[in-house]
């Protein structure tokens, strides 16, 4: 997108015409005398001034009083062009000039692509024109809505989507989630099935917290010692956090929203339910279980916090049932954006990594051979000794009755 700005200035060989002949618009202050033809300029105190209906106080220097009004108006981009300023209040009075220096430059203009060489361009001339710097410090270029084909939209085509029809088949939080996928300057398909697929994701939100809820329901949130399943799932929610938090502030939202999808129905949902289940179901309470507990409400919290700027409404919803009343804080959207947090064990991501793999094994080969995936396995042999620090693991998850450690990974029935 930058190239394409500095290109446009590189090839301009034209001065800006400033005047449009339409019937509605930003007025010129301006009369011509019709005897001498000469030009007067309304007086800043009198404006903002209609010169069709009023005319210019006095004679014109040649003594006429006959004055014509000017017809045409400006063009669109001679006011749009100055709208930080008009919103800063930056013309009217010293304390408003005072309030404007402490908010110029603007910190964002987001703005589409198509208009780069009009309403980006002619703003930075006004802003550099008459404050001496840019408008603002970001500027951040969208793409526009096509239809299914990659067609741009038109009335006449019949290729349209009207929003309303749109949300009256999806939530607006699956329309967010569709248009989060849209990568900076880039054009988007409109596209059923995607947001079909955001959907999906806030029903299996809904699934993820109603499944955790009688677990996690009067839990306390403190620190405790934690599992190395534990561990591995809060280093990959570092990893989501890390991602997230650098592509925001970059405004590289789609890539934010590609790793919390990413986090949240692999690593989470896949695998770390899967590996925890165990533990959560023991009627005992043990120091294994209240880890499990500990790591469930962090990283259900964290993954509400990294979904929130982008489906804002069942975060908050969710947020509401299950974590209002221990964090004290009226909303999801006031709370502090997620922080890394601290893991001792830096061969935990290693062997979560390694068990991961033997569980998607083990329920691989229970569906080529159609046994059910409760079914036991007699003798599990893995090719990886880091994993008997997980051996009650690997045993839970893949109903493994025996452990054998050697050179390959195999199941035997």
């Amino acid at each position: 997108m930058r190239l394409r700005y500095e290109h446009w200035i590189e090839g301009l060989q034209w001065d800006w015409c400033i005047s449009r002949q339409r019937h509605f618009g930003v007025p010129f202050p301006v009369w011509s005398c019709k005897k001498c033809s000469s030009i007067i300029v309304a007086d800043e105190k009198d404006l903002p001034i209609e010169p069709l209906s009023i005319k210019p106080k006095g004679k014109c220097k040649c003594g006429s009083t006959e004055f014509e009004g000017e017809m045409d108006v400006m063009d669109t981009w001679a006011t749009s062009s100055v709208t930080p300023q008009i919103i800063l209040n930056w013309a009217k009075d010293n304390t408003s000039k005072l309030e404007f220096e402490k908010m110029y430059p603007c910190s964002l203009r987001p703005q589409a692509h198509d208009i780069i060489r009009t309403w980006a361009f002619y703003t930075i001339v006004k802003g550099v024109y008459h404050n001496n710097q840019a408008p603002w410090k970001d500027i951040v270029i969208s793409g526009h809505v096509l239809d299914p084909k990659g067609e741009a939209m038109h009335k006449s085509k019949g290729n349209t989507v009207e929003p309303g029809v749109v949300l009256e088949k999806y939530p607006a939080d699956a329309l967010r989630f569709w248009a989060a996928g849209s990568r900076l300057g880039d054009d988007l398909r409109y596209l059923d099935k995607d947001l079909a697929t955001g959907q999906k994701t806030i029903t299996k939100l809904w699934n993820a917290f109603n499944f955790t809820q009688i677990t996690l329901e009067n839990y306390k949130f403190k620190e405790t010692k934690l599992e190395i399943v534990d561990q591995w799932i809060l280093s990959k929610l570092n990893e989501t956090i890390k991602t997230c938090t650098e592509s925001f502030e970059i405004y590289e939202y789609s890539k934010s929203k590609a790793a919390i999808e990413l986090f949240f129905w692999k690593d989470f949902c896949d695998n770390y339910l899967e590996l925890i289940k165990y533990r959560l179901y023991s009627e005992q309470e043990s120091k294994e279980k209240e880890s499990a507990k500990y790591t469930l409400y962090t990283c259900l919290f964290n993954i509400l916090k990294l979904f929130a700027p982008i489906m804002p409404y069942i975060t908050e919803e969710l947020y509401h049932n299950m974590f209002m009343k221990n964090e004290k804080i009226n909303s999801i959207h006031l709370n502090k954006w997620p922080e890394t947090i601290k893991i001792d064990n830096k061969k935990a991501l290693e062997i979560g990594e390694e068990l991961v793999k033997v569980a998607s094994y083990a329920r691989q080969e229970k569906t080529k051979i159609g046994k059910s995936l409760k079914e036991p396995i007699k003798v599990l042999k893995v090719d990886n000794l880091i994993l008997k620090e997980v051996e009650r693991d690997i045993k839970a998850v893949t109903q493994a009755e025996k452990i054998k450690y050697g050179k390959e990974l195999k199941a035997e029935f």
